[in-house]
């Protein structure tokens, strides 16, 4: 392998490792965002739906639903609805960007194995330069 073509094997082994962290990292997020994050929002949405339906003062709706959310720790303000759709979509999400990332780790991995390869194909000549195995 010329060194202009090992330099190339070694930018893209790199790269393609690089580029597979945040990927990585995306999926994670995702993940956890469908499992945890997402189910306790819809949640939050599903006892504001049900306090406004059972409340036609607002203000009275309003007071309640601040003390509820201060019982169970949430934020005060009205909570954005989750639905089951959303939390799927979370999960095709990390799911999507796992595969990404699986695909560019195998790809750093095929990189590093071929250079390791080519590495072990070269011998210390006498003069102590590598040069091929004979």
């Amino acid at each position: 392998m010329s060194s202009s073509s090992k330099m190339t094997f070694i930018v893209l082994l790199i790269v393609a490792a690089v580029l597979s962290c945040p990927f990585l990292s995306c999926s994670a997020w995702f993940f956890y965002d469908g499992a945890v994050t997402y189910p306790e929002k819809q949640k939050m949405w599903q006892e504001y739906e049900r306090i406004q339906q059972n409340n036609a003062d607002p203000v009275v709706a309003g007071r309640q639903w601040e003390s509820l959310a201060k019982n169970n720790g949430w934020p005060t303000e009205k909570p954005m609805p989750r639905t089951d759709e959303d939390i799927f979509t979370q999960y095709l999400l990390g799911s999507i960007c796992s595969f990404i990332s699986l695909i560019l780790g195998l790809t750093a991995l095929i990189f590093a194995i071929l250079l390791w390869r080519d590495k072990k194909k070269q011998a210390i000549t006498p003069n102590h330069l590598r040069g091929p195995c004979r």
